[in-house]
């Protein structure tokens, strides 16, 4: 059945995660250069700063701190956390354990999120790696490549995970997210849960042989978000996938997505297929096996949360 494969491809698609091939043993590689003044950059470097890419790994000297930017790809879109690592350790380590790449190396097919980690260094200098989680698992350097982009991924979400434990939030609201292109999905984060949610829209479309654009993003207010969460807890449980009759009876087939931002920035989801939901707790780790390797949560609102619910879909 073609609704079925859908939904199939749903739960894939947002469980996502990335393998990566592993190589044979070698050498230590010599460190890399000290940056020089062509690295020198004008306060912490933003996303959108021209940053050089540094020139080998191990790297000479350990960065100060870190920050971790999506780069979006055909495959996989993706929203990192929004704050600066004070304490690139954990990060330096992972870089320091990065292999180089195998003459025989076999990659997969699989996708991944993708990345360019700005490390700043003492005396204002920064520079960049590029990481893709997909296949081989490749970082990119100015003199080549290394594998190991998954383990970094997992060891700066982790690291920002332990510097969250005694950070408070940023002050004031969280912006709402928008709902996707027709052939995008929503670019949700590794961190943070639905639960957390602070602000949210409901996105909806209806079935269809092609896939229909998502209608227009309709923001949730504060009390029923308040109400749909307190059920999520609620009405929560174990299941291995949405089901083969996830609509019932019902003759229209539809999609409602609820998509928020946590306090701290993260972009979550619950992810509907008629009166069924996804709880999306999209953590990536470097071992995962394909299905992220955690307990799958689904949501089966009740008759209040449902009229929430049918409401924000008119």
């Amino acid at each position: 059945m073609a609704r079925t494969r859908a939904v199939a491809v749903l739960v894939a698609s947002v469980l996502l995660a990335a393998t990566g091939c592993s190589g044979g043993g070698s050498e230590p590689a010599p460190a890399a250069p000290p940056l020089d003044a062509s690295y020198a950059v004008d306060g912490e470097p933003t996303c959108d700063a021209d940053v050089r890419r540094v020139p080998a790994l191990p790297l000479a000297e350990e960065p100060v701190s870190a920050r971790l930017c999506a780069v979006k790809t055909r495959v996989v879109a993706w929203t990192p956390p929004p704050e600066v690592l004070l304490d690139a350790g954990a990060v330096a380590e992972a870089l320091v354990s990065a292999a180089p790449v195998p003459t025989d190396a076999a990659c997969t097919a699989d996708a991944g999120p993708a990345y360019e980690l700005v490390l700043t260094f003492p005396g204002d200098r920064a520079a960049s790696v590029r990481g893709n989680t997909g296949g081989c698992a490749f970082l990119e350097t100015g003199d080549g490549r290394r594998s190991g982009a998954d383990v970094v991924l997992a060891s700066f979400l982790d690291a920002v995970a332990r510097q969250r434990e005694t950070a408070s939030p940023p002050p004031g609201r969280q912006g709402l997210p928008g709902c996707p292109a027709p052939t995008d999905g929503h670019a949700l984060s590794f961190l943070g849960h639905p639960v957390e949610m602070e602000a949210a829209v409901s996105c909806w479309r209806p079935d269809a042989d092609d896939v229909p654009p998502w209608r227009d993003a309709v923001p949730v207010g504060r009390r029923d978000l308040a109400v749909l969460l307190d059920d999520v807890a609620l009405n929560s449980r174990q299941e291995d996938d949405f089901g083969a009759d996830v609509c019932g009876d019902s003759p229209e087939w539809y999609w409602q997505d609820i998509v928020g931002r946590t306090p701290r920035g993260d972009v979550v989801a619950l992810v509907g297929v008629c009166r069924t939901f996804l709880v999306v707790s999209s953590r990536f780790r470097a071992d995962d096996d394909g299905d992220g390797g955690r307990p799958t949560q689904f949501w089966h609102p009740s008759p209040r949360a449902q009229r929430i619910l049918d409401r924000l879909r008119r």
